[in-house]
């Protein structure tokens, strides 16, 4: 990377690693406005702010590090089970190790219809609200699909509720353009038991 490009990875990973809440669009577009760059400049990919990411991680205590990913993925799991008809499937920054505290806990689910989902919250008397996400099957074809944002354990919880034919059909990552990682119940529970090799699907 040149200079500028580096300089604009560098601040958008920290706005990240300051506000997990915030996704890697509106870190890059800030990042652009405190490094006083043209937008229209050659900028860094999210999977080159990814690795500046980590770069800030790995100087935070890795005691601390570990806590908070398994808390986090504790919780995240506690979330599956309670959705375990809806075949969840843990995915993003919880998952791949790069979350900070206020980070979302991404899960996908999968029903007939968000209104199945929907009516299974209000059973379970969980307040929701409805959003949008898009997500992409390539480089070239998207999708939009509906998210309910909830809070459960303090965390923020956003489910975006795919199709069952997804379940064999990953959406690629924003990230590294790559079929996403994904991890179901048990796999989940294999990362907070230290298993080796745990292979994400």
């Amino acid at each position: 990377m040149n200079k500028q490009r580096l300089e604009i990875a560098v601040q958008a990973a920290r706005l990240l690693a300051e506000d997990g809440s915030m996704d890697y669009f509106s870190a890059k577009q800030k990042a652009v406005k405190i490094c006083g760059a043209n937008n229209r400049l050659d900028l860094p990919t999210n999977l080159e702010i990814e690795t500046q990411l980590k770069i800030f991680q790995s100087l935070d205590d890795p005691a601390e590090r570990r806590a908070l990913l398994h808390d986090m993925r504790e919780d995240a799991l506690r979330v599956m089970q309670l959705f375990e008809q809806f075949d969840p499937m843990l995915v993003g920054a919880v998952l791949e190790g790069t979350a900070v505290d206020n980070s979302p806990i991404e899960i996908h689910i999968f029903a007939d219809s968000v209104k199945e989902v929907a009516i299974f919250l209000l059973g379970e008397k969980i307040p929701f609200e409805s959003l949008d996400q898009t997500l992409r099957l390539n480089k070239h074809e998207a999708f939009d699909v509906p998210v309910l944002q909830l809070y459960m354990e303090e965390r923020e919880i956003m489910l975006s509720v795919l199709e069952y034919k997804m379940l064999r059909q990953k959406p690629i990552s924003p990230i590294s353009l790559r079929p996403m990682a994904r991890a179901n119940i048990k796999k989940v529970k294999s990362l907070l038991e230290g298993a080796s090799g745990c292979d994400l699907q």
